[in-house]
């Protein structure tokens, strides 16, 4: 059952989309100043994701010098994350019509003084919330990626807005990958964190590890 649900929600947008394998629509872009104040993002989370949003922004943060921090009160949040069914999706968030692609998921990018960013996700259950898989995961990151500033890119990149990472051939670490293992990364990839390099700075030197250990990726298991 866990199997055919996964399949479900990865394939949620190639049901929909002109072009297979899209992860998301990218939002219409929004003026901001550049990164946000002090490399802090303050979320609120009532998204069916808790767990696969602190992870994923935990990767962020790993590579990056930015913070996300769980806020317990609405009002006290600069971002807000929720969930909603795909057809509410579809009709709430911007479509990228030039690339014929409906939205599974969206984000407001950048930062914009004085406006409360929103991302909207697609609904899942605890189950999968406790036990996300690499698409998972990396849907979520993608849609972080668009709150820091980033724009989508291509290749070997956690913003690329196609799930199965096409364009993906280069050498991302001292292995190549290959087609067999690229469902099993994750991201941030060096891609993303030079996009984003120049706005909060990279936390060291040591080589942007894009692989996933799951399950237990937001503990010791």
């Amino acid at each position: 059952m866990r199997r055919r649900r996964t399949k479900l929600l990865v394939c949620a947008v190639c049901l929909i989309a002109a072009t297979p394998g899209a992860l998301a629509a990218e939002a219409r872009p929004t003026p901001r100043t550049g990164g946000w104040p002090d490399g802090t993002v303050r979320y609120y989370d009532a998204s069916d994701w808790p767990r696969t949003v602190a992870a994923a922004a935990a990767r962020w943060s790993r590579d990056l010098r930015v913070r996300f921090v769980a806020v317990r009160r609405r009002s006290e949040a600069q971002l807000i994350i929720i969930s909603r069914a795909s057809r509410q999706i579809v009709e709430d968030c911007p479509h990228d019509d030039g690339r014929g692609l409906l939205p599974a998921a969206c984000a407001q990018i950048g930062y914009v003084p004085g406006r409360v960013s929103r991302v909207t996700l697609p609904r899942a259950t605890a189950y999968q919330d406790r036990n996300p898989t690499p698409a998972d995961l990396r849907l979520v990151e993608h849609e972080l990626g668009h709150v820091l500033g980033e724009h989508h890119l291509h290749g070997c990149a956690v913003m690329n807005p196609n799930v199965d990472l096409q364009g993906c051939t280069q050498p991302m670490t001292e292995l190549t990958i290959s087609d067999r293992l690229q469902r099993w990364l994750c991201g941030p990839f060096p891609a993303d964190v030079r996009a984003l390099a120049g706005i909060y700075g990279v936390r060291s030197s040591t080589p942007v590890d894009p692989y996933c250990v799951l399950p237990g990726v937001w503990g010791t298991g």
